[in-house]
């Protein structure tokens, strides 16, 4: 079997529980293409799941835009002969029988370079940011694959929330204290794919204005009919 084949069996055939057929069907399963450096490149099809019909832990992060309760996400994209992705990605689920788009965008791999830690816990413990320390998280990673750049999140067919993050991503450190006083610094366990830092958001209401944009420096909120709502500053003592 040859290793477009493999692919094939692996990632390209599966459970057809849709009326409609899955979305992937009928996609090439290798085409030739350009790489950023003008190079001739290999493309091959391959499927992604993110999230099982699981519930959602209770510790849930607030900004866990890709994982929806009771809902088998599937998705697909490009990867290389070497199985880093290349190009955006799809994740759709089920609904009354018919596949939806959810959620689209771009994926990054966690390599040393795009890794960050909490500027307070590097201050107070210096060999958490070390290349010994980077290194080792990186080698443990179940999935190196991350969230990056655009992502697009839609509601019945419409686009409902636009996010934009980083390139980095931040090793999930953790500060014990025992009983006597002692802090240990823990990393945590990977329990789910990890994504970039949240730069700005945009939701849009059902007819498709804008209601809020969010940045690292600016919130904004808009009535029905697209206006800014401007909110008075608050009182200086």
């Amino acid at each position: 079997m040859s290793f477009a084949q493999s692919i094939a069996s692996k990632n390209i055939v599966g459970r057809n529980t849709s009326a409609q057929g899955a979305p992937w069907y009928g996609k090439p399963v290798q085409k030739k293409t350009i790489d950023i450096n003008g190079d001739e490149t290999i493309l091959f099809l391959s499927r992604d799941t993110i999230h099982t019909s699981t519930d959602i832990p209770s510790d849930r992060p607030p900004m866990m835009h890709w994982y929806k309760a009771k809902t088998d996400l599937v998705g697909y994209g490009y990867r290389d002969r070497r199985g880093r992705p290349y190009g955006s990605w799809k994740y759709y689920f089920i609904s009354k029988n018919k596949w939806e788009l959810f959620c689209e965008g771009f994926y990054e791999m966690v390599d040393v370079d795009r890794l960050q830690v909490d500027p307070d816990i590097k201050k107070q413990f210096p060999t958490s940011f070390t290349a010994e320390a980077k290194d080792a998280f990186v080698k443990e990673l179940k999935d190196r694959l991350f969230f990056s750049g655009e992502w697009r999140f839609y509601e019945e067919g419409r686009l409902n929330e636009l996010l934009v993050l980083s390139d980095k991503v931040s090793i999930p450190y953790l500060i014990s204290q025992s009983m006597d006083g002692t802090i240990t610094l823990l990393r945590s366990e990977q329990r789910w794919r990890m994504a970039g830092t949240v730069l700005a958001s945009c939701q849009f209401s059902t007819n498709g204005q804008v209601k809020r944009i969010s940045t690292t420096d600016l919130s904004m909120e808009f009535d029905n009919n697209g206006k800014p709502v401007i909110y008075p500053l608050p009182d200086v003592d």
